[in-house]
Formats: C-alpha cells, sequence, structure tokens
C-alpha cells in the first residue's frame, strides 16, 4: 500500500477526544491572552501613522527579511545568530508541519475521504519535519549552554527573579518537546516493523477493517519508508528489544507527555517573554514614523498604583516585545561607564508594569523589588538619548522614547535632574540655554568682514540656524565663524534669525519638558515665517534632527514659502560615481543606518552644513588650495549618524582637503557618545561618576597611532571632548578641531595660529 501518515496510531479514542478538548481549552486562552496583550496595547495614546502605499509595503516586506528572517542584528554575534536561526525555523517549520498534519487528518481524511501526507508528498514531509525538530533540539541545546554555562554578562546581568524561571522552563520545554517528538516517531517506526508480519499479505487498508486494524496497518507501511526519517530511524534502533505492548505502552505515555508538554508551551506563551514571537513580529513589520512618541495629555495613563507612565500604543508594543537579550545594555555609555541605568532592565521593568497592569495574577507574579530599583529617577536621568541600545536591538524597540515618557512623568512631578531647572528657566526666559540676552545671538557675526542678512527683513536662498552653542560659547564660535567664510566665499545666499532664534528644543523635549519644546517650536515657526528662505542649514545635529522630523514644517505650510523648482538638487552620489576634481563622490552605503530609513540626498527643506560644504566642493564653488597633511579621527555624532544617517560626507570631506583618516574601533553606526545628548550636557555628574563619555572616547582616540586630530562636526561634541582633553592632560597630544575649522585651512590656505585654537580665516 502506499505509505501515509499514520495519525492517532495506538491512541485510544477517549486520548484523541480528550487531546482535541484540551488542544481548543488551549488555543482559547492562547488568543485571550493575545487579545488582552492587544486591548492593553489600544489603551495607549495615538502615535502618528504612516499612510499604506506601494512604498510602505516594499519597507514591510524589507524589514521582514532584515530582521525576521535573516535577522542582521545578529550577524555580529555568530553564536546567538545560529542559536536564534535554529529555534526559529525549527519552531516554525514543525509549527506548518503539525498544521499539515492536521489539515490531512480532519479535512482531507475524514471529510475529502483521502490523504494530502501520502507517497512522496509524505516522504518529503517526513524528512523535513525531521530536520526541523534537529534545528529545534540543537538550538534548544545551545541556547542552555551559552546562558547557563557560558553565562555572558548581558544575559545574567541585571537578573530579574521574573525572568529567572523563564528562560530554563521554556527552552527546556522546546527541547522535551523536540526529544519526545523524535522518541514517538521511533516508537511508532519500530511498532510498525513488529506488526509487519501480520499484514504481510495485505496491500491495501480495508474499509471494513476496524479503525486500530487500519492504524496498525498505515503503521507498517509508515515503516517501509523510515530511511526518510533519519532520525527517528535512530531512535527505533533503541526500542529494537521491546516487545510490542512495550512498544504500545511507552509510545501512549511519550505522546501525552509531548502533548501536554506542547501545550504548556503554548498556554505560557501569552504570560512570559514569548509573547516577543507574538509582539515583536506585529512590531517589526507595522510601518511606524520617525517622530519622537508622545502620549497626549489626555490619553489614557496607568492604573491606580502603577507608575507606568504615560505612553503610546506602539511603545506599549513594543515593550511587550522585549526578550531581555541584554544587547543594549552591552553598547550603553551609561552602563559601560558605571551609570544606574541599564536599557534592559528599564524595558523589563517597565514589561513588568504593563503585565501587572492586565491584572493576571497570580499567573503573573508582582512587580520584583529589583526591577523597581532600574526605574530610580537616577536611573533615568543618565540616559543620553545616543540610540546605541536602539541601534542593535533586535526587536526595534526605541529605548530612548520610553526614556522620554518617564522622563516627562518626573518632570511633571517636579523631579528634575540636577541643572536642569535653572536651564528651563533660561529657556523659558531668554530662549537659550545659557541664560543670554536674545539680542547677543548675533554678536559671532562682528568682525566677519562682512554683513550677514536678516533672514526676516531680507529674502534669502538659505536660511542658517545657529543653534546654542555655535552661536554663545566662545569655544565654538570660531568654527561657526569658519562656516560664514566658507559660505561667502562660496557665494551662497544666506542670512539668520538674529535675536528671533530661539533654542531648537531638542534637548528640552528629551529632557522632559514637552511643554517647552512646543513653546520653542511654536516660537521658531512664528519666526520662520517672518523670513523668505527656500532651505533651511544649520550645523548643530541635534537641530538638525528635530527641525527635520519633528517640527512638522511640511504641514506648517513652510515649505509653500520656497520655490522648490530653483532650490539647488543634492547631488546624488552612486557607488560607482568616478572621482572628480575636488574629490570622491559621496556615497552612503558603507556606513548606512539598519534601522531605517536614512536621510537621504534628496533636496529637503532641512539640511545639514556638512553635506552642503561637501556639494559646494563637488560643484568647485569651494576649491582646495592647501591640503591638510595631517593625520586624524573623525566622531560621528549621535544626531547626525545614528539619527539621521549622515556618515559619508563628512569622511569625503576629509579625504578632498588631504586628511588621513583613521577609524576609531567604534565608529559609523557604532559610534560611542559624547555623553552631551538628551540635555545631560546641562546636567551634574554624579558624585560617583567614575568616567565621562567624553573622557572614554579621548582614550579610544589616543590609542589611535599617529592620530593628531579628533575631527567633529557637532558643537556639543566639540564642547565635551574639548573639556574631555584637558581634564585628561592630553592637550599637546590630540587636538579637538570641528571640521570647518580643517575645511577652512584647506579652501582658505590659512593655518592656525594656535594648535589649540584654531585661527578664525580671512575671507
Amino acid at each position: 500500500m502506499v505509505p501515509v501518515r499514520p495519525t492517532f496510531w495506538n491512541i485510544p479514542e477517549w486520548s484523541e477526544a480528550l487531546q482535541y478538548v484540551l488542544g481548543l481549552a488551549v488555543m482559547l486562552v492562547l488568543v485571550w491572552g493575545i487579545v488582552s496583550h492587544v486591548r492593553s496595547w489600544r489603551r495607549g495614546a495615538c502615535e502618528h501613522g504612516v499612510p499604506w502605499t506601494w512604498q510602505t509595503w516594499r519597507s514591510t516586506v524589507d524589514r521582514l527579511l532584515r530582521y525576521v528572517v535573516l535577522p542582521e542584528r545578529l550577524h555580529s554575534d555568530p553564536f546567538a545568530l545560529i542559536t536564534h536561526s535554529l529555534l526559529l525555523w525549527g519552531m516554525v517549520m514543525l509549527a506548518i508541519g503539525t498544521a499539515l498534519a492536521t489539515i490531512d487528518w480532519d479535512v482531507f481524511h475524514l471529510i475529502c475521504g483521502w490523504r494530502l501526507l501520502s507517497g512522496v508528498t509524505y516522504q518529503i514531509f517526513e524528512l523535513v519535519l525531521d530536520l526541523a525538530g534537529v534545528a529545534l533540539v540543537i538550538g534548544a541545546g545551545l541556547a542552555l549552554y551559552r546562558r547557563y554555562i557560558l553565562r555572558p554578562p548581558r544575559l545574567s546581568r541585571p537578573r530579574s527573579s521574573r525572568d529567572a524561571w523563564q528562560s530554563p522552563v521554556l527552552v527546556g520545554l522546546l527541547l522535551f518537546i523536540g526529544i519526545t517528538g523524535f522518541a514517538l516517531e521511533g516508537l511508532r517506526i519500530e511498532g510498525g516493523r513488529l506488526l509487519s508480519p501480520t499484514f504481510a499479505n495485505d496491500s491495501e487498508v480495508r474499509a471494513t477493517a476496524s479503525s486500530e486494524h487500519q492504524r496498525d496497518q498505515t503503521a507498517v507501511a509508515a515503516a517501509t519508508i523510515a530511511r526518510w526519517s533519519p532520525i527517528g530511524n535512530g531512535f527505533a534502533a533503541l526500542f529494537g528489544g521491546l516487545s510490542l505492548s512495550a512498544i504500545r505502552g511507552t509510545h501512549l505515555i511519550v505522546w501525552w507527555l509531548h502533548a501536554l508538554a506542547a501545550f504548556a508551551f503554548l498556554i505560557l506563551i501569552p504570560f512570559t517573554k514569548t509573547i516577543h514571537l507574538v509582539a515583536g513580529l506585529a512590531h517589526v513589520v507595522l510601518p511606524r514614523s520617525d517622530e519622537w512618541p508622545v502620549a497626549s495629555e489626555n490619553g489614557p495613563t496607568s492604573s491606580p498604583g502603577i507608575s507606568l507612565p504615560a505612553l503610546t500604543w506602539r511603545q506599549r508594543m513594543e515593550i511587550t516585545a522585549c526578550t531581555a537579550c541584554g544587547k543594549c545594555q552591552e553598547l550603553c555609555p551609561a552602563y559601560v561607564l558605571g551609570q544606574p541605568l541599564t536599557p534592559k532592565g528599564l524595558v523589563w521593568a517597565a514589561q513588568g508594569q504593563l503585565l501587572a497592569e492586565l491584572r493576571w495574577l497570580p499567573l503573573v507574579p508582582r512587580i520584583p523589588s529589583e526591577e523597581r530599583e532600574w526605574l530610580r529617577q537616577q536611573a533615568i536621568w543618565s540616559c543620553y538619548t545616543c540610540r546605541l541600545c536602539e541601534e542593535v536591538c533586535p526587536v526595534l524597540i526605541r529605548h530612548t522614547g520610553l526614556v522620554g515618557a518617564y522622563r516627562r512623568a518626573l518632570v511633571d512631578s517636579g523631579r528634575l535632574g540636577g541643572g536642569l531647572e535653572e536651564v528651563f528657566i533660561n529657556l523659558q526666559r531668554y530662549g537659550n540655554s545659557f541664560g543670554q540676552s536674545p539680542r547677543k545671538r548675533g554678536d559671532w557675526t562682528k568682525g566677519l568682514g562682512f554683513p550677514v542678512k536678516n533672514a526676516c527683513k531680507e529674502p534669502v536662498e538659505y536660511l542658517w540656524f545657529v543653534g546654542d552653542y555655535a552661536s554663545y560659547d566662545p569655544r565654538v564660535q570660531s568654527a561657526t565663524q569658519a562656516s560664514a567664510r566658507l559660505l561667502h566665499l562660496a557665494g551662497v545666499d544666506f542670512g539668520i534669525l538674529f535675536d528671533k532664534e530661539k533654542n531648537s528644543g531638542n534637548d528640552a523635549r528629551r529632557a522632559g519638558e514637552e511643554g517647552l519644546f512646543e513653546y520653542l517650536r511654536e516660537e521658531n515657526i512664528a519666526s520662520f515665517r517672518q523670513a523668505s528662505f527656500r532651505a533651511i542649514i544649520t550645523g548643530d545635529p541635534h537641530s538638525y534632527h528635530v527641525l527635520r522630523t519633528e517640527y512638522g514644517l511640511e504641514q506648517a505650510g513652510l515649505a509653500r514659502q520656497r520655490d522648490s523648482s530653483s532650490v539647488r538638487e543634492w547631488q546624488r552620489a552612486e557607488s560607482s560615481s568616478t572621482k572628480g576634481a575636488s574629490g570622491p563622490a559621496l556615497s552612503r552605503k558603507s556606513h548606512s543606518s539598519s534601522s531605517g530609513t536614512i536621510n537621504s540626498s534628496a533636496p529637503g527643506l532641512v539640511r545639514p552644513l556638512v553635506e552642503l560644504f561637501w556639494e559646494l566642493l563637488q560643484e568647485g564653488r569651494l576649491k582646495v588650495v592647501r591640503k591638510i597633511k595631517r593625520r586624524v579621527t573623525y566622531h560621528d555624532p549621535c544626531y547626525l549618524g545614528r539619527y539621521n544617517g549622515i556618515y559619508d560626507a563628512p569622511r569625503a570631506i576629509l579625504e578632498a582637503i588631504g586628511c588621513t583618516l583613521v577609524e576609531m574601533p567604534r565608529h559609523g553606526r557604532h559610534s560611542f557618545c559624547c555623553g552631551a545628548g538628551g540635555g545631560r550636557i546641562w546636567m551634574k555628574d554624579r558624585p560617583d561618576t567614575r568616567e565621562r563619555p567624553a573622557e572614554n572616547r579621548i582614550r579610544e582616540a589616543i590609542n589611535l597611532v599617529g592620530v593628531q586630530d579628533l575631527v567633529v562636526a557637532c558643537p556639543k561634541d566639540l564642547v565635551m571632548f574639548q573639556d574631555a582633553v584637558k581634564s585628561l592632560g592630553y592637550e599637546e597630544k590630540l587636538r579637538v578641531v570641528d571640521i570647518t575649522v580643517l575645511l577652512g585651512e584647506a579652501v582658505l590656505g590659512k593655518s592656525p595660529s594656535d594648535p589649540d585654537e584654531p585661527t578664525v580665516f580671512e575671507a
């Protein structure tokens, strides 16, 4: 007879019926648990969505392939990649196999009267499921070995009692399911062989035969193709000395153990971190906006007694997706340098609060005391919002957005980080963090030798949003003046807002002062409306990011103030472009961010100065008259790189002006943070701080052989690193210099008179 799958061989009718009853109950609990999570997510506030277009669908498929099918964020850890892939695809293939077997028996056999899994189809089915079972068992074994033998710190610290039982139970269940599955297959094969003499003369299954007789005959036929189940066939050899009655008894016991283990795993999905199988997939695949997630004041907050801040529905989903893998904290500057913040603990503790909100006690235990420690205000204020954690998170959790939610709650309750209160008052009163008069904002333009236009009084092509540090800090003003001279030399028609410009509000927002950010945004937009310009440029990455993604300039109607057809097209540089007279064509592929769409070289309303300077070099409007033959390293600003995907323009400029670039070990997407972001530049360091991020970064640069300059492209980087160089005593060994100063040396042909204080060039 043609071999078919011997479904329910040796299983009494009562066991078969009970399995269906239990299976239905398990599925009801599983669905109820998942629906409860979805209802919890929907309690969150609205978040800016993305309309479903053809491009959106393409992006969805791209994320599915990059982060689920071929998880690129695990490529740097081969052990984790192999373990994850074996577990994932073992589970997926076995789940598909179980579904096919159910359809084969309950639909095709009982309703249609024929079998789907028969002949060649069944042989392939057996081989594929054997391979899937091997993958599952090996993956589970590797997971247990990694967690309990190798014990990498990111998995073992910090550790929650809520997680202590989940990992061994869940992985142990998967391992048990895989092994008992092979044992069942081996027992069934050996049973078929022992039964084969009984059916030696039966070539077909007789319809009049009893159900048990028919199933025995299918087992005999299936045993003839045992070679297609190599692992099951190997297990069959282990039972070779048993009698048929012993085989039947053992098979029934193992069958129930296997079924109960599978049911237990399914029923635990909504109540443990395996919910990431649902939440993680949904969070990765569903499109999302680049805007900062903010729950509206009227949105739902937490249940009584639970200190969960107001979150958007998407934030609630991504919290649920966390697996506590710890990849986020391996690179986190705060955690690495001994600050109380742990990104893993932050999200895991928030997940505990969210689960407690569902009132599933005692299925979900009360929030452990250690998780409450991870949410102390000292930990929340330690974050630099650099997004290193987000860059490596396998399920794309936005840790900084969650930090922002907790900070807003702290600000609302008056628990500010040290030094923030004075800065917030200055921003409210003067529009800048320095507490200086707005009339002094344009003082840096004095002595340039040419007038700088007031964009509120006369039309300009580019409105230059200068920023606080570039305007007021004497350490940065030389770079600001160099930028102005370069723009003037290139014939760029630009102007500034002078006293009408206010702080962009980026860091105030990330420090939790949402109301202050909205005030600053409204004030700046009002000033933009008074001006006549075609595009905004800025040399401050923090301002660039918030202006580009969070000001809503297009929605505010500012795009209509410019004639887009007359705005100069940004050159689209392809990797295959040939080198021009001014240097190499710009490529965005080598360092492009993997976390989403980067700010490409398409024309935009807001543009970074560094890319404008590269464009001017390519066009020949800025010409290199003197090569800067210095050995330099470049620090990627967080808000220029990870936030906006701009990595190559600064490097292209350095190459074009003759510098020899030596990359630091942590560069590009994994560049370390200077420690200024998220309002940390305004806050006081903790007394027990052993090392600041900027000092750690300077040590990294100092260890590079022969490097003379640390080049930056952010005013805050310049301030933080110059302070760090002085505090470490490396002033004679390393110069911290803005990239515009080096460009000025090359274009204007004048060397700085003091290596620590570069000269401001004459136009």
